[in-house]
């Protein structure tokens, strides 16, 4: 219900300019209400953003298993002069994606997740001696990295579609990982969940960061609907941009962050 809250929103408001027609005054308002009221918070999300002094760059994206031309999306990683980079669905087939922002980010690290692919976290900085964290299938991997600001952690999430999927008890596993992490934390992944959610305030509630804004919809949905399930969290909000989908069935994000407000 929540990945459609807009779009129910839009069904509502069409069902009460139907019955307007009919004079059913008391329904309409009603339905105005109860939609309005759903979606004022998620229209703020939409235009959230905060200027921070952000010296880090954070570049998430989906690659797709089924990416067949690696190079657009090695020179946009590049481009980004990205600090940290967070992927999913790294697969045999575009694992040269990794080997090509090497030089960038040569600090990387793997985690087997599923049949789609894996996990993969990547820093210009340092990782920590035996910091490495990788839950094996449950999509997820983490490191601990040294930067000229002090430690970091960085995360890399893929979780599963929502229900009648397995989102939630693998988002729960991945929470008990992550409560216990000390310092900041740094987190960019395919949630195929949207940003107001119970189960990303859970995640924001138990990292004690936040999402970097305004959303940004990343994945076309059957050609119907672009869903927001691509985001990047950060210990204060950020500011985010969209990149190309480049030759995935997702568009990239990538945020501009600091390690403390």
């Amino acid at each position: 219900m929540a990945v459609f809250r807009i779009e129910l929103a839009i069904l509502c408001l069409m069902t009460a300019f139907i019955l307007a027609f009919f004079k059913k005054w008391r329904a309409v308002l009603l339905i105005i209400f109860f939609a309005g009221f759903a979606s004022l918070p998620i229209l703020i999300d939409f235009q959230r953003s905060q200027d921070l002094a952000s010296p880090y760059a954070l570049y998430q994206k989906n690659l797709s298993f089924r990416m067949v031309d690696h190079r657009p999306i090695i020179n946009d990683i590049n481009a980004a002069n990205a600090d940290f980079v967070t992927l999913q669905e790294v697969s045999r087939r575009n694992w040269s994606v990794l080997n090509g922002i090497e030089n960038a980010v040569p600090y990387q690290a793997v985690c087997p997740f599923a049949a789609i692919g894996d996990v993969a976290i990547a820093s210009r900085w340092p990782i920590i001696k035996d910091s490495v964290i990788c839950p094996e299938k449950l999509g997820m991997v983490a490191a601990q990295f040294e930067t000229p600001d002090g430690k970091v952690w960085l995360v890399s999430i893929h979780l599963h579609w929502p229900w009648p999927h397995g989102q939630r008890g693998q988002a729960e596993k991945i929470i008990d990982i992550l409560e216990p992490l000390d310092g900041p934390i740094l987190i960019g992944g395919d949630f195929n969940m949207v940003p107001w959610s119970y189960i990303l305030g859970h995640f924001v509630d138990v990292t004690d960061t936040k999402i970097a804004g305004p959303v940004i919809r990343t994945f076309p949905l059957r050609d119907l609907v672009v869903l927001p399930i691509d985001h990047i969290f950060a210990p204060a909000h950020g500011q985010i941009e969209s990149r190309p989908q480049l030759g995935s069935d997702h568009f990239g994000i990538v945020a501009q962050v600091g390690l403390t407000l």
